[in-house]
C-alpha cells in the first residue's frame, strides 16, 4: 500500500512539472493575476496561475536599450528560473540566472546584470525562506500548505 502511494506522489510530481514546462514553453507564466512590488531598481511581480506554486517576476532596466526579466517559480518539487534581457530593437537572450556570463557577452551590459542577478536571487531567497503558506490562483482560490 506505501509503495502504491509513493507511485502516486511521484506520478502527480511528474505530471505537475510537465503542466509547468508546457505553461512556461507555450507562454503562459505571463498569465494571471498580479501583485506588483517595489525594492530599490528592481520592479517585483507575484504572478498568480492556475497550478500550486509561488511564481515571482522581477523586472530592472539596465540602460535605455536593454532590460532585465527574471522569473522564479517555488513548487513543493523544486525552485525554477527563468531570465532574459529583452533589447529595444526586438532582440533577447535567455541566459542562466547562475551564470550570466555564459551568453551575455556586452562587457558593459554584464557587470550590471551579475550585480541583479546576485540581488534577486537573495531577494528571492529571504522571500521562499519566509515560507509563503497561502497561493490564490487565477480563481481566487486559496491554497494552503499542508505541513
Amino acid at each position: 500500500m506505501a509503495d502504491i502511494k509513493q507511485a502516486a506522489k511521484w506520478m502527480l510530481a511528474l505530471l505537475l512539472s510537465a503542466t509547468i514546462g508546457v505553461s512556461a514553453a507555450i507562454g503562459g507564466c505571463m498569465w494571471g493575476k498580479k501583485d506588483i512590488q517595489q525594492s530599490g531598481d528592481v520592479t517585483i511581480t507575484n504572478v498568480r496561475g492556475d497550478v500550486p506554486e509561488f511564481k515571482r517576476r522581477y523586472e530592472v532596466r539596465i540602460n535605455s536599450h536593454v532590460t532585465m526579466k527574471i522569473e522564479i517559480h517555488s513548487t513543493a518539487y523544486g525552485t525554477y528560473d527563468m531570465s532574459e534581457l529583452d533589447q529595444t530593437g526586438g532582440g533577447w537572450v535567455l541566459f542562466d540566472l547562475n551564470k550570466p556570463a555564459d551568453k551575455i557577452l556586452d562587457r558593459a551590459v554584464l557587470p550590471i546584470v551579475q550585480k541583479y542577478c546576485l540581488e534577486i536571487k537573495q531577494e528571492d531567497k529571504l522571500y521562499r525562506d519566509s515560507r509563503p503558506n497561502e497561493f490564490t490562483d487565477q480563481n481566487g482560490d486559496v491554497w494552503r500548505r499542508a505541513n
